[in-house]
């Protein structure tokens, strides 16, 4: 198994796990969802799995959304992550979002970037 079918896989069982627990959230949440959810429960399990990758990718395609607007990066932009320092203490927009809360938004983004960059350059040289 090479790395980059490793990388699809890992990404593939962290979509399953953001639509799993979608799935939970709404299930507990919304009593008219819960007979169906748990209706589902019963089905095939390839089938739900899908269904939750689905719904993981794009929950991971909105939270991309959600922190380039926290940010101000223009969307597809992927923006210079090389050093914490390039980030502005304030947002240039200025969200209504709790400095604290931007702080560690702004180092949890510097951090999956760099994992991402050593990700990529792991993949070029195999």
């Amino acid at each position: 198994m090479n790395s980059e079918n490793i990388v699809q896989f890992v990404q593939k069982g962290f979509h399953v796990t953001l639509g799993a627990t979608s799935f939970l959230v709404e299930t507990i949440q919304d009593s008219q969802k819960r007979d169906e959810n748990v209706a589902k429960l019963g089905g095939d399990f390839t089938v739900l799995s899908e269904e939750w990758a689905a719904e993981g990718a794009q929950k991971e395609l909105e939270a991309r959304q959600f922190v380039e607007t926290v940010l101000g990066q223009p969307s597809g932009s992927p923006g210079n992550f090389s050093n914490p320092s390039n980030f502005s203490s304030t947002p240039s927009s200025s969200p209504n979002v709790a400095n604290p809360l931007y702080q560690d938004l702004r180092d949890l983004t510097y951090q999956l970037a760099a994992i991402r960059t050593e990700l990529e350059k792991s993949n070029s040289q195999d």
